[in-house]
């Protein structure tokens, strides 16, 4: 029998209460659990192994006590630098203007300078970042981390954000019935709850001239009452009823890849997709517009509007397979078992 592990989940909140809900869906979790003989424990002195959130740990102590193993995921791009806007929004934040700060925010982003707010203050990430340029260089031998940026070391483990909660899904993507137009009676949806990544409001703006776009995020919300925050789960109710959805990512790097490109496909929604340039590695950038096949917001724009009108080339589109091929490409394969490997060398060492 297994050694037992005992292994305790830091940091982690929100979408999930209890680990029992991340063995069903969390993918970083789940390939752990279903390898290794996995006692989930409450208290972090008692743990072996410690799984650390990225966004919500403020505590590392863990790192340099030799009897434990920490396994530090990354969800978000480590090298998005904030800037002059970016600390713009959050002095408005913490100044009480949560509500109407998107709509302030708006404001200052059209009346600033874009040479102004573009200057860079400082990683998104300050401490994290640290920590994982130590662990890549392998100055911290009992910590490991889990990222989506392209980046070297022994230590450190490329897994893009969408495997986390959407691995399990990818069947979903397999296509078997040809879509018809008079299913998609909407235009094209926007749901975006954070201003950090202008390009996609920007974007959003320079469509909505050509047709009206329904944005249901707090940005630029021209829906009302009818509210939704960004959920990986219940998107693709909106998406369902739409021809396009917007997808920018906040960032644009190697491997991030986050559930912008995704989410749109599970509802049957062409996505208008912004983001990692080596996105073609995962899907079929013929499903789908991939902005780096036209390089400029005018020319993008100018092939939704050309499938808008044209139903047959939108059909051709909308039909296309999400993978060459209609099978799942191997590399999600190639994933996990790479995966696996990373942790049992973990457990070696």
């Amino acid at each position: 029998m297994k050694k037992e592990i005992k292994v305790k989940l830091n940091g982690f909140s929100g979408q999930y209460e209890n680990p029992s809900d991340y063995l069903k869906k969390y993918f970083p979790i789940k390939v752990f659990n279903d390898n290794f003989n996995v006692k989930f424990v409450n208290n972090l002195d008692e743990a072996e192994i410690i799984f650390e959130s990225t966004v919500r740990s403020s505590d590392y102590k863990f790192l340099n006590e030799k009897k434990k193993k920490v396994i530090i995921i990354s969800g978000e791009d480590l090298f998005k630098e904030r800037d002059v806007f970016n600390l713009i929004e959050s002095v408005v934040h913490k100044l009480g203007f949560k509500e109407e700060k998107w709509k302030i925010m708006d404001k200052i982003d059209s009346v600033l300078p874009k040479f102004v707010s573009s200057i860079p203050i400082i990683y998104f990430f300050p401490k994290f970042l640290k920590y994982v340029k130590k662990i890549s260089r392998g100055e911290i031998k009992n910590a490991y981390a889990l990222v989506q940026n392209d980046m070297n070391g022994e230590n450190i483990f490329i897994l893009p954000c969408f495997f986390h909660t959407l691995y399990y899904d990818l069947p979903k993507l397999i296509k078997n019935n040809n879509k018809k137009i008079q299913d998609r009676k909407k235009f094209c949806a926007f749901i975006v709850s954070s201003n950090s990544s202008r390009e996609r409001v920007h974007f959003f703006k320079k469509l909505s001239k050509y047709k009206r776009v329904d944005s249901y995020g707090k940005v630029q919300n021209n829906m009302g009452n009818q509210l939704f925050k960004s959920n990986w789960n219940t998107n693709n109710e909106v998406y369902k009823n739409y021809k396009f959805v917007i997808g920018f990512e906040n960032n644009f790097a190697k491997e991030y890849i986050s559930e912008k490109a995704q989410v749109p496909m599970l509802s049957g929604a062409i996505p208008i997709y912004r983001g990692a340039p080596n996105i073609h590695e995962y899907f079929n950038t013929k499903s789908f517009i991939n902005y780096d096949d036209y390089g400029s917001d005018d020319k993008v724009i100018k092939k939704i509007i050309e499938l808008d009108q044209d139903d047959e080339k939108y059909l051709k589109m909308a039909n296309e397979p999400w993978f060459v091929d209609n099978k799942i490409p191997k590399i999600f394969k190639e994933k996990e078992m790479e995966l696996i490997k990373f942790y049992k060398k973990i457990l070696e060492s």
